[in-house]
């Protein structure tokens, strides 16, 4: 196969194709049969071509962005919806929308330090609490000993 003018800066018009059918689904043997290219071509371009990787994941964020916008519009429309519903007079319904809501409300996010450098200071504070603690019940605290460092002197 020719080399192919590039259409836009970088890209020809079989990448802009590929690009765009394998952000809406399709398998790399559909966008290279719907580009007009071997399979092989749009492998190599997944692999090598850097305009081509930069391109797809451009458009593969824009399409997350609008998911994401779709979905809070969904959202506010459900609770719109909900707010009709228990406004309404079919207590039953407001009763299962009530339950609906409190259900959704109340489970939690994931949650949980993200930070491995927070966490490790959280470990090191705890064990160092720890052993305060055990060297206080043995009595050494008081006498000045470094926790963990020094043994305690051997008793008599």
């Amino acid at each position: 196969m020719a080399q192919e003018k590039k259409q836009t800066d970088e890209l020809t018009g079989s990448q802009m194709k590929a690009i765009t059918e394998l952000i809406a689904g399709s398998t790399v043997a559909a966008a290279a049969e719907a580009s007009g290219v071997d399979r092989r071509s749009i492998y190599r371009w997944l692999r090598d071509d850097h305009e081509f990787i930069a391109a797809l994941n451009l458009g593969r964020s824009e399409v997350w962005q609008a998911n994401i916008d779709l979905r809070a519009e969904l959202e506010r429309a459900a609770l719109h919806r909900l707010r009709e519903i228990l406004d309404g007079d079919d207590n039953a319904l407001a009763y299962r929308a009530c339950a609906l809501l409190v259900r959704e409300s109340t489970e939690s996010r994931p949650s949980g330090e993200t930070d491995p450098e927070v966490l490790r200071a959280k470990a090191s504070s705890t064990l160092l609490m720890a052993k305060l603690g055990e060297e206080v019940a043995k009595g050494n605290a008081k006498r000045g000993y470094r926790l963990g460092i020094d043994p305690p002197p051997e008793r008599e």
